[in-house]
């Protein structure tokens, strides 16, 4: 599945369009395949935020398997020096969906380097959220729907107060998992 668009212009944070900047009513156009996304910043919500990723991913947009990639600036406020922290002020959503790869290694392959040599670069931090039963990820199956196969690969997931990882169904089986190179609950070295 792909969108086909024509760059008219920017929105957001970028810079307004210029007459010398390559865009126009007649630029060639551009293939966006829809993915759920990648995490382009450290904020909470919003686009390129991870729970904007894993709101696209549950809501079906993708025909087979729905890959969360991070491609994080050093320039964003959550950065600092070693690596990046996404600091959720509400819990994050459930992962409602089948095959979700949340893959925190392309942040080191966005950056051509490791910044992080001894772990990995994302960090989700749960440290802001108040609430006792706070949970990092939830892979959660009901009666009518099934989240099987999720990975979740080279994140440091710390500071909830409940589980960093949360595997549940209520009515339904969520299997199939994969957990691989994470520090669950504890610091990112």
């Amino acid at each position: 599945d792909e969108v086909f668009l024509t760059a008219t212009g920017y929105a957001g944070s970028c810079p307004p369009a210029t007459p010398v900047d390559g865009t126009s009513e007649i630029s060639p156009a551009a293939t966006v395949s829809l993915l759920p996304g990648v995490g382009t910043n450290t904020g909470d919500s919003g686009p390129g935020s991870l729970r904007q990723a894993i709101l696209d991913a549950n809501s079906g947009v993708c025909a087979s398997s729905c890959d969360i990639t991070f491609a994080i600036p050093r320039s964003d406020g959550g950065f600092n020096g070693t690596t990046w922290t996404i600091q959720p002020a509400t819990p994050l959503p459930p992962l409602t969906t089948d095959s979700v790869y949340i893959d925190g290694w392309t942040q080191s392959s966005f950056e051509g380097t490791d910044t992080n040599p001894v772990g990995p670069e994302i960090v989700v931090n749960g440290g802001l959220l108040t609430t006792p039963n706070a949970v990092g990820f939830h892979l959660f199956s009901g009666a009518s729907f099934a989240a099987d196969s999720i990975t979740i690969d080279h994140l440091v997931i710390n500071g909830f107060a409940d589980h960093g990882i949360l595997i549940e169904g209520a009515g339904g089986i969520s299997q199939n998992h994969t957990i691989m190179h994470c520090y669950i609950g504890t610091d990112e070295t």
